[in-house]
Parts: C-alpha cells; structure tokens; sequence
C-alpha cells in the first residue's frame, strides 16, 4: 500500500494498529478510527485496507457530492451478508 502511494503521489497515513485479539474484533475497530482521522484531519478519506495496492490513481472527482461510497460485490447478490466489500470505503467530511 505504501507503495503504490507512493508510486501515485497520493498522501497517506498508514499507521500500525495492534490487534485486540480475533479478525472480527479487528476489524470492528474501523468506525471509530475513521471518526477520529475525520475529526483530525477535517476532510474527505478513502479508507484502504492495508493489504491493499493502487493499481491506478484513484479519480476522486468520482466522489464530488457523496457522502459515503462501499463496493457492492454482485458475486454475493444472493448472500447480502457478504455484499458489502469494506476493504475500501469513502466517506466525505459532512
């Protein structure tokens, strides 16, 4: 991830979290570390897992106006449990 942000001239912060314990718990402490850097830093943020890379400069003019975007993945139509893909997620500063 840091490297392809790099790579993109995108800012970053990516920084070490320890783990509480399971995946699940985990991965339950994304909300409220996207609070705090929303109040830190005052502005929009695309959240990215960190065992993910850019394989493009994201175009964030895809973002004007919206307030929260989350992949659907169509593979688990069927299954809406498993639809929403969390590894990347916008949220605006609104």
């Amino acid at each position: 991830l840091k490297r392809s942000c790099a790579y993109y001239g995108l800012k970053a912060e990516i920084e070490p979290v320890d783990s509480i314990g399971s995946w699940e718990e985990n991965i339950a402490m994304k909300p409220a570390y996207i609070l705090e850097k929303l109040k830190k830093n005052k502005s929009p943020l695309l959240w990215v897992d960190a065992d993910a890379a850019f394989l493009q400069k994201p175009e964030f003019s895809l973002f004007q106006g919206v307030d929260f975007s989350v992949r659907f993945m169509e593979v688990f139509r069927q299954d809406p449990r498993h639809a929403l893909n969390t590894a990347t997620l916008f949220v605006n500063y609104t």
